[in-house]
Parts: C-alpha cells; structure tokens; sequence
C-alpha cells in the first residue's frame, strides 16, 4: 500500500448549501523505533546512513487514525478545515493490532473501514469507524475531555469481520461494501484462505449490534467489545486454485446483474484468467 490518506465518497449538506468533506489519514509515530546504522556504499566519504528499522522483537511504529474536516459554503469557498483524532488511542480501541492493512470509505460516507493486522499477521479485524468516533485536537486537557463527554457513548468502532489463523494471512485487495438496505446489516465481499488454504470469495452479511462497552465507566474495551455477529457467510467460488488479489488484481461488481468478475487460476496455476460468478445463486 502507497496511500495513506483516503477522500470521503459522500458530502455530507450543511444549513444553507454547503458541504463538509472529509479526509481519513493514517499517522505513523517512529521515535521509539531502533535506530540503525549502515555503513554507505560510497566508502571513499567514510560515512554512514541512519534509518530506523523495527528488529524482530522491538517497537513497531506507532499508528492511528485521524479525520479532515473541510467546510464548504455554498459558493464552494472553504469556511474551516478542522483536524480530529480518535475519541480514544488507537491501541486501546484496537488492542493488539500493529499495522492498517487497507483503509477507505463505504459507499454513503456513513462509515470508514480499515483492515488491521496484529503484529503476527495471524488475527485480521474489518472494523468500521463512524466520523462521529472523531473529536477535534485540542491541547488544553479540559476542554479536550469536554469534547470526549460530547461523544455518546453508543458511538464505538464496529468490527465486522474478524479471522484467525496460526500460520500467515496474506493480505489482498478484496473487499467490496454493498450499499446498506437495512440500517442494522452490512453485506461485502471479502477473500479468505483460512478456511480452505486457497484463497476464495466470500460474500458475507454481518449485524451491526451497538457495543455494550462504555466510555463513561471508565474500563477499558474487551477484546470481542466492537465485535459484530455474521449473519451468513456464503462461499462464492471454491477448489483447489485461488482467487487473485494482488498486483493489480481485484474484483468487479455487477450490482444490477449481481455478478462480480475476478481473475484466478482455476485453469491452471500457470493462467490467470477472468471469470464471473453470481454472488446471489453461485451454483448456477
């Protein structure tokens, strides 16, 4: 991944005609990553380049979201741009979780989604965030703590998806969010290889419940507290071949004719080729 930063799809309409646009952005903190040093190929200078690199065993880069807020008027001038950070630190909302794998916006701009690996790359969450999870950065600790008051308490991360395995999750480019239809469910296509160790298409419906963790209790989340209940896992496609979702490859939708194409070596692992399924009557 080369992006870090990611535009809302959907404006969201002001009081008298205009707009707020967002921008979810990664940060990464590296002051507690090892510094190193290698000798310079260039030997006649006798000098040495310092970089940091996280061992095996010492501190990753510390990451997390934060939001851009741009205000348009209706003449399209901007009227304020406000930059926002999580209502709690990343590693207490997302325990455990090292790297953001993947990250963008539903559809509506009603959410932004992000994939998160832990450190071992053997536990992978889909987690949506409502812009609301945001608060503006302020420095001064009690106006700061009246910003995280405002936020109620039932707005919290959703996970939507979760998988586990004990040897490598390979990372893809497969996930495609289906507009909603009901408020309290989420359907998307997502590729896995825990189940099978070849990688196939899923199409997935998940239950948004509300947390039963809050904020104003003072504890800390659980570590199933955002996690949603799957409703239905439908596999797509299966055998012994994958579904290709790398270097270029992805999936594309058809939602007037519920088909999705995807390219995959069922004919043979020397081939890539495109194929298409229905993700509502996959048999036929």
């Amino acid at each position: 991944r080369y992006t870090g930063y990611w535009w809302c799809p959907a404006a969201e309409p002001t009081v008298g005609g205009g707009k707020i646009l967002r921008i979810l952005y990664e940060e990464n903190d590296e002051s507690e990553v090892e510094v190193i040093h290698v000798t310079s190929p260039m030997l006649e200078t006798r000098r040495t380049d310092s970089f940091r690199y996280p061992k095996t065993g010492t501190a990753n880069p510390k990451v997390t979201f934060k939001l851009s807020e741009i205000t348009l008027g209706s003449d399209g001038r901007i009227l304020s741009a406000v930059d926002k950070e999580l209502v709690q630190a990343f590693e207490i909302l997302f325990d455990g979780v090292e790297y953001i794998a993947r990250a963008g916006w539903t559809r509506e701009g009603k959410y932004a989604w992000a994939i998160l690996l832990d450190r071992s790359q053997t536990r992978l969450q889909i987690a949506f965030l409502p812009p609301a999870l945001f608060i503006p950065m302020e420095d001064d600790a009690m106006e700061r703590q009246k910003l995280i008051d405002a936020v109620p308490d039932s707005v919290n991360p959703l996970v939507i998806y979760e998988e586990t395995t004990d040897i490598w999750i390979n990372i893809h480019d497969i996930f495609h969010v289906f507009p909603q239809t009901q408020e309290d469910v989420v359907e998307f296509i997502f590729a896995s290889e825990c189940k099978t160790g070849f990688r196939h298409l899923y199409r997935i419906s998940t239950v948004l419940k509300e947390s039963k963790y809050r904020r104003s209790s003072g504890r800390l989340p659980a570590p199933n507290d955002f996690l949603c209940h799957v409703k239905e896992e439908l596999p797509l496609t299966s055998g012994e071949w994958e579904v290709l979702g790398r270097h270029s490859s992805d999936i594309r939708v058809d939602e007037v004719n519920k088909l999705v194409y995807f390219e995959g070596t069922k004919d043979s692992p020397l081939e890539h080729h495109l194929y298409v399924v229905s993700y509502e009557n996959p048999g036929e």
